[in-house]
């Protein structure tokens, strides 16, 4: 226990794996989807206790990353992603 809380026990041995694809539209170039509750949902479905949840984006544009969740700040990363990679730019990975 750690401050009077139980905490998750060294299990040597023991490995459980939950693999779940979910899809996540896009709207926009450089949108910001907010996935928490996403995320939460998925790890309750598991049934497991303790362990960790990967989050992965395919692709070689996409990214996955925390963010504050305020207007300002999805604004603000949002512009500087489109003055990093104008939308409207011809891009050659998009010819394939």
């Amino acid at each position: 226990m750690i401050n009077g809380r139980p905490q998750a026990a060294v299990r040597e041995g023991l490995d459980a794996r939950r693999d779940r694809h979910d899809r996540v539209r896009q709207w926009r170039d450089a949108d910001i989807i907010k996935i928490n509750r996403d995320v939460t949902e998925t790890v309750r479905q598991t049934g497991l206790r303790d362990g960790h949840r990967d989050r992965v984006r395919a692709g070689a544009t996409g990214a996955v990353t925390t963010l504050e969740f305020e207007p300002g700040v999805v604004h603000d990363v949002q512009l500087a992603l489109d003055q990093i990679a104008p939308p409207d730019r011809h891009y050659v990975h998009n010819d394939n």
